[in-house]
């Protein structure tokens, strides 16, 4: 089975806030590298001139938005020769080791054709196979304007119509720790919009879907 990582990446003009995301996906790509082993393709918006070796990486100039992002990385996994993708966003910070990759990558391989959730409705060590992931995208709101959360609707849709699709990771043997709802450093949020607010808007777009 071919298996791939995903990641979708912004990274901010502030020099500061720059300088720590860069960091930050940095050091994600070489925990990739030690726990996975696997091809990396990276959706990358605003990079301008910095590159990362050995990953496949599609550039674009301007942001194009986290949803849009996600859109764009479904269309590029689903035209390219992978079984499977795992999904990341340029802010994980993952724990484990080799052992622990390996044993995650028998999980996706034990589940052809399906989707695994790791953490609840997290993109983060999320993994879909292209069978499915042909079946759904992430619609053309915008979660920096508020419309929705996209991962919470992405992952309860799939439940909602391919319940029998899915398997949970064992969370025993890897971990990921980065901070989803309080990040001082997000690239979107800063406080312009009640969550709260986003989530009931999110739940009542999912109770409409049969």
């Amino acid at each position: 089975m071919n298996i791939c990582i995903g990641i979708i990446s912004y990274l901010p003009d502030e020099q500061v806030k720059r300088n720590i995301r860069k960091e930050q996906l940095l050091k994600l790509i070489d925990k990739c590298n030690e726990i996975f082993n696997l091809p990396i393709i990276i959706v990358a918006q605003n990079w301008k001139d910095f590159t990362i070796d050995n990953t496949t990486i599609y550039r674009y100039k301007e942001p194009i938005g986290i949803i849009n992002a996600r859109n764009t990385l479904r269309k590029k996994f689903l035209s390219l020769d992978y079984d499977y993708i795992i999904m990341l966003d340029d802010d994980c910070t993952l724990d484990g080791d080799k052992a622990g990759g390996e044993y995650y990558k028998k999980e996706i391989t034990s589940h052809p054709g399906m989707f695994g959730t790791f953490n609840g409705t997290l993109l983060k060590l999320f993994a879909i196979s292209k069978e499915m992931f042909s079946l759904l995208d992430f619609g053309d709101g915008y979660v920096e304007s508020g419309d929705y959360f996209e991962d919470i609707l992405f992952v309860n849709t799939l439940l909602k119509k391919y319940k029998n699709k899915h398997f949970q990771f064992n969370k025993s043997y890897l971990s990921e720790k980065s901070n989803n709802y309080n990040d001082p450093n997000s690239t979107w949020y800063y406080g312009q919009y009640n969550k709260r607010d986003i989530g009931d808007r999110t739940r009542s777009i999912l109770s409409s879907i049969s």
